[in-house]
């Protein structure tokens, strides 16, 4: 909720970061709850996860609106709600921005991809930042 444009409370709205290009509303009930399965899209950014199923959790009062249409989802949701009921897992650049809260069960080492996705990253910006690193 950080992240988005804004976040909408009891008729109020506050700008907040704007990374995620929606804006975020809390309601009185929730609006996930529960077991979620997903199924890593294309767009997944972790390597190695793509097409794989995961399981994890959600329990959230908020709804995330007003996401364009092109707008890149890591997950296909077949159990919970996510995002709109069909979706989770917002990708910009670097972020992954989800509702779901990941389980590893079943073989699905998702921790792994998440950590060697960060070190790749990492060691990409070391090179850019540092390019005397590169003559070693």
């Amino acid at each position: 909720m950080y992240l988005a444009r804004s976040l909408q409370w009891r008729g109020e709205r506050c700008a907040m970061v704007g990374a995620v290009a929606g804006d975020a509303t809390l309601h009185q009930k929730p609006v996930g709850r529960g077991y979620v399965h997903l199924s890593a899209t294309d767009h997944m950014p972790w390597a190695g996860l793509q097409g794989q199923s995961l399981r994890g959790h959600e329990f959230h009062y908020s709804s995330l609106d007003g996401l364009p249409a092109d707008t890149r989802y890591a997950w296909r949701i077949t159990r919970g709600h996510g995002i709109d009921g069909q979706h989770d897992g917002v990708v910009m650049h670097n972020l992954l921005a989800t509702y779901s809260h990941l389980r590893s069960v079943a073989g699905t080492d998702w921790a792994r991809h998440f950590v060697d996705f960060v070190r790749a990253r990492r060691s990409l910006g070391a090179r850019s930042e540092h390019p005397e690193r590169l003559a070693a």
